[in-house]
Formats: structure tokens, C-alpha cells, sequence
């Protein structure tokens, strides 16, 4: 079920997006967005040289083989025909933490950011962990960020 949210003219300027379940093919464009984000949000935080050697096509198959392993366990937002942004959560992966949701990740593209794209993302993110039964949920992010 996909849903919709407007954006403000001016920020942005692509509209609506769209919100939806990632599916297999959704991979390329999800690395894509992956690759592009760690590089403009970590490149005075994690090294030049690991940003430059990250590979969209490595992302890409890492993504395909999680999706199909569980097909709610990413959440994509569309806008003008393109993925804008995405959010990954599922069981914490913490030891101990079993009873726990997390959100993994969350990247949303610099041209599509301030519409409140990241804030629906993670709405739909605790939304999915809670459907699963989690009573609350992780999310880690660098000191630095």
C-alpha cells in the first residue's frame, strides 16, 4: 500500500512523494541513494578513501538478496518518478535485545530533504515495528553526525 505526502513549492519543487514497500528491483535505486548520502552527509566524518571505494552494484546485491528475505523490511519514498529516500528497520540486532525493534537506516537525497520526507519515513518505520509487535525500537547514528 503505498501512501502520498505534498511538499511545499520551493522545497524541492518535485511535489508529491510517494510511499511505499521495497520490492527486489528497488535494490539499484536504494544503493544509489545509500552510496550518494554517505558520501555528501560522512565525508568529514568517515575517511575519503572508504567513501570513494563505496560500490553501488555491492549495495545493490546486499539490498536485493534483504528484501527478498523480508519484503517489509524496507520502505522507499518516490518522488518525479525516482527514489528519493529509504528507511530499514526489523528486529534489533543487539545481543539481548530480541524483544527490541530498530531502525537500521535511513537516507533520504539532499534535493529531496526538507519536505518532511525523513520524518514520514521513520512514522512508517515505527509503524511496521509495532505491526510486529515491538513495544519500542533502536536507532544508532555516529557521535559525529
Amino acid at each position: 500500500m503505498a501512501s502520498n505526502l505534498s511538499s511545499s513549492p520551493g522545497e524541492g519543487g518535485e511535489g508529491v512523494a510517494t510511499f511505499r514497500f521495497a520490492a527486489p528491483d528497488d535494490a539499484d535505486a536504494i544503493s544509489h541513494v545509500h552510496v550518494a548520502t554517505w558520501r555528501s552527509a560522512y565525508r568529514e566524518i568517515i575517511p575519503d578513501s572508504v567513501l570513494d571505494e563505496l560500490s553501488v552494484a555491492d549495495r545493490a546485491a546486499r539490498w536485493r538478496k534483504g528484501i527478498e528475505a523480508d519484503p517489509r523490511m524496507v520502505q522507499v519514498a518516490e518522488s518525479a518518478g525516482s527514489i528519493v529516500g529509504w528507511v530499514a528497520s526489523g528486529p534489533c540486532h543487539d545481543d539481548g535485545q530480541s524483544a527490541s525493534g530498530e531502525v537500521f537506516a535511513i537516507y533520504i537525497l539532499k534535493r529531496a530533504s526538507r519536505r518532511g520526507i525523513g520524518a514520514a519515513l521513520l512514522n512508517l518505520a515505527e509503524a511496521e515495528l509495532t505491526r510486529r509487535g515491538y513495544g519500542h525500537a533502536k536507532l544508532w547514528v555516529l557521535e559525529l553526525n
